[in-house]
């Protein structure tokens, strides 16, 4: 498996999870207190500091679901990645909520705390917010797709 960025998107606090092998680390990306407009620029900026520092080829995001988000906000976001990834050639791969609640508690209707709650247990990481524990998931998701299409 190659190294890969795994991405809970937002408008504002964008969560992320980097995996090799692993999980390297995880953080948020804040675009908290950015006029709505620079907040897209501001994200692409954050991305390609990741980029720049590990190095990943693959992408994968949270996608297809906009809960309590204004659905503009969050579509524009998600598109800001799309491109951002097509721009540079990273594989790109989005998975739907459902999709990564079950592929990380075998139920799809899971809550958030229980996605929290196997992310912490499998992962053994210390304090992370929502944000991060829902980009770990998501990661958890393509490592668990990965292994399914290789098998």
């Amino acid at each position: 498996m190659t190294r890969f960025l795994a991405l809970d998107p937002s408008s504002t606090i964008t969560g992320y999870a980097i995996f090799d092998n692993g999980l390297l680390t995880y953080g948020t990306i804040s675009t908290k207190g950015t006029p709505y407009p620079q907040r897209f620029v501001r994200l692409e900026s954050d991305l390609e500091m990741l980029l720049n520092k590990y190095k990943f080829t693959e992408v994968c995001i949270e996608g297809g679901s906009y809960g309590k988000y204004k659905v503009s906000e969050l579509q524009v976001a998600i598109k800001t990645i799309k491109k951002w990834c097509m721009n540079r050639q990273l594989g790109f791969r989005d998975y739907a909520p459902k999709h990564i609640k079950k592929a990380v508690t075998g139920n799809g209707n899971a809550s958030k705390d229980d996605v929290a709650k196997v992310v912490h247990r499998e992962w053994i990481i210390g304090e992370a917010t929502s944000h991060e524990t829902d980009a770990i998931a998501v990661g958890m998701t393509h490592i668990r797709r990965v292994k399914d299409v290789a098998t």
